[in-house]
């Protein structure tokens, strides 16, 4: 799987060069050695795996991000995508959010959109999310995550398959977020999947 299109360094936001394309997944690609030299701790817990992955299952399948609650790293995972989730207004807690990053880089905005799906968010006492622990320095989270790649803010709501120049982003995302069953109204809500939909615990 390769980057399409105009390529962004998912550090800094400025243009990147094909040259500082990662040569082992092809996913990711930096402004200069320096981004690239930031981000390697963080690129490569995903990075053997990509380049590795097994076929798509079917063409229901996209490729998402899973934080288990009990390992040190994520993981990538080939799963059916959730519904085309609805923009509903109700203040209820749900355990899918449909949350938009935007950077501005020299005068231009540069549009991230991602689908935050909770598992076992009914829980009473959910597990401290280690591999979220482990990456986003700071960060806590209860329970797992999975995290799929929505088309673009204001779009339909296709979903897409995530790259690893996204990892970075989502680890900022992650890190600036509050706890979110406390800030629920701070968030687009979407319509919420059935409980636990893939059984990741």
């Amino acid at each position: 799987m390769r980057i399409t299109g105009p390529s962004t360094c998912s550090v800094c936001y400025d243009f990147a060069s094909t040259k500082l394309l990662c040569g082992s997944c092809k996913s990711i690609a930096y402004c200069s050695p320096k981004c690239q030299k930031l981000d390697w701790s963080l690129h490569k817990t995903l990075c053997k795996e990509f380049a590795s992955l097994s076929p798509r299952p079917s063409k229901c399948h996209k490729l998402a991000f899973y934080f288990p609650v009990d390992f040190k790293y994520p993981k990538l995972e080939w799963l059916q995508c959730p519904r085309t989730p609805q923009a509903q207004s109700s203040d209820e807690e749900a355990d899918e959010l449909l949350l938009r990053k935007d950077m501005d880089h020299k005068g231009n905005t540069i549009e991230s959109s991602f689908i935050f799906c909770r598992g076992d968010c009914l829980d009473n006492d959910p597990k401290l999310n280690q591999s979220i622990i482990s990456v986003a320095k700071g960060a806590h989270w209860n329970g797992p995550l999975v995290i799929f790649r929505k088309h673009r803010p204001g779009s339909s709501s296709t979903i897409l398959d995530v790259v690893l120049a996204d990892f970075p982003i989502i680890i900022k995302m992650i890190r600036q977020l509050p706890p979110i069953e406390n800030n629920s109204k701070r968030y687009e809500v979407v319509k919420p999947m059935s409980q636990n939909k893939w059984g990741f615990h």
